[in-house]
């Protein structure tokens, strides 16, 4: 296994520009360009080019990996007539986790954000992962949903969290 490999990702939205400081999502029609849809969100999907999973599934192995590029933004609630205000927030790199154990197919992620409006907040789940490199995972209020690189060495995943007065909806790219 190489941690060498370039990521195969990228995100797709579903619709429109993309959000305000938003530097890493690509029109969908662009994202899913020699790609395959993994998971998807309100307003995202991450896209994986197409290999067999090489990980070494059931052995006592786990991937610890790091934040790398994300973005996530603050959606307030609004009554559904109206376009919800939708604005910037900010991710902690260096303290977010994301760790897949390969022996129990079992996921746990961290991921630190902050807004004007809320401060700073941070999501906790757990979840599984499945031979196909495909994970979910729930609680605190929250979710997170992606795919492992074919050779474990890059994940992406797409994250929500609920506070009071909105929703954060982020997308992040992770390497070991």
């Amino acid at each position: 296994m190489s941690s060498i490999e370039a990521s195969p990702f990228a995100f797709g939205r579903w619709h429109g520009d993309a959000w305000n400081g938003d530097q890493i999502s690509e029109p969908f029609k662009q994202a899913s360009d020699g790609r395959k849809v993994t998971v998807g969100s309100p307003y995202y999907a991450v896209f994986r080019e197409s290999a067999s999973m090489n990980v070494p599934w059931g052995q006592s192995v786990q991937f610890d990996f790091k934040l790398t590029d994300g973005s996530v933004h603050f959606i307030e609630n609004t009554p559904g007539w109206f376009s919800p205000k939708v604005s910037e927030g900010k991710l902690g790199i260096g303290s977010s986790f994301l760790h897949i154990n390969l022996a129990d197919q079992s996921v746990s992620t961290r991921v630190e954000m902050s807004h004007a409006q809320t401060g700073p907040v941070h999501l906790n789940v757990r979840g599984t992962i499945n031979n196909q490199g495909l994970f979910s995972a729930h609680g605190d209020n929250g979710m997170a949903a992606g795919a492992l690189s074919a050779e474990g060495g890059h994940a992406a995943m797409l994250f929500e969290k609920k506070v009071e007065g909105g929703v954060f909806h982020g997308i992040s790219t992770w390497s070991r």
